[in-house]
């Protein structure tokens, strides 16, 4: 499959496959490397000549970043092998962009419109990995369960529903979860779990993300819901700070994926500039 290598300046390394997968490069701190770092291309289409060709003429600036390599590792994968060859026959020796790599087989208008196209369906495939207030409320108490934080509540645990009236997806992190604990009009104690904040692009900055309630209300009790309060916080703060790109916003993601991105010189690259300075 083809891929690219982020290297940020002290040296660590992070792959992401091309095309671009949304459920890979949501899933952690990929904004970090690329904001930071360089890049390799490989690509791998059944011509190693083209593969290494490719590699070799890309420009040393992609200036639509890793999404306009993305782009290209679509359209070769989509490719018989008698039209890969004419692109490895055809490809021109100084491209400017990667778009020009192609351009024997398409116009720049043809590739413009490729990349919207392209857009529309990268944009869904972001859709597709985001989460509800209620769904989050669920990864949290699934974080909680396996670090084993809720032993001491399973022992008195009446229910815990998530809420999900609100149907919009998370698209902003500021903002913060907040468990009130408290008695129940006619029985138990409950946690009722919300988000205040930035949240998504309604407007609200508020909503109920899911309840927790015990049937027990003796002091052992409170202090055990008390303490859940304290732990749900935790692995709420944990879990969207390793997850950033989840819940930022598409304007930001797209910035992310479009911002210039440096390529490192190859090794043919390389022994051209060094035959040069002798």
């Amino acid at each position: 499959m083809s891929h690219i290598t982020l290297t940020t300046r002290n040296g660590d390394t992070r792959e992401l496959s091309l095309p671009l997968h949304a459920e890979e490069f949501m899933a952690g701190s990929v904004s970090y490397y690329l904001a930071y770092g360089q890049a390799k291309a490989h690509f791998d289409t059944p011509d190693k000549e083209l593969n290494e060709a490719l590699t070799d003429r890309l420009p040393e600036e992609v200036e639509g970043g890793v999404k306009e390599l993305s782009l290209l590792a679509y359209i070769l994968d989509r490719k018989d092998a008698e039209w890969l060859a004419q692109l490895r026959d055809n490809l021109p020796e100084s491209p400017g962009s990667s778009g020009e790599l192609v351009q024997s087989a398409y116009s720049s208008f043809e590739w413009d419109h490729l990349m919207e196209r392209y857009t529309r369906k990268l944009n869904q495939d972001i859709e597709s990995q985001r989460m509800t207030g209620g769904e989050l409320f669920d990864h949290v108490m699934q974080c909680a369960r396996e670090n084993g934080d809720l032993a001491n509540f399973d022992d008195i645990c009446d229910y815990v529903l998530p809420d999900d009236r609100h149907k919009e997806k998370l698209c902003s992190y500021e903002f913060d979860m907040l468990p009130i604990v408290n008695f129940g009009v006619s029985e138990g104690i409950y946690i009722d779990c919300g988000l205040r904040g930035k949240f998504d692009e309604s407007g609200r900055d508020s909503i109920s993300i899911g309840t927790i309630k015990t049937l027990s209300t003796d002091l052992d009790a409170c202090k055990i819901m008390g303490e859940l309060c304290g732990v749900l916080m935790y692995h709420e703060s944990k879990y969207v700070n390793e997850h950033l790109t989840l819940f930022d916003s598409s304007e930001s993601i797209e910035r992310m994926l479009t911002k210039p991105l440096l390529l490192e010189q190859t090794q043919a690259e390389a022994l051209q500039m060094s035959g040069q300075q002798m």
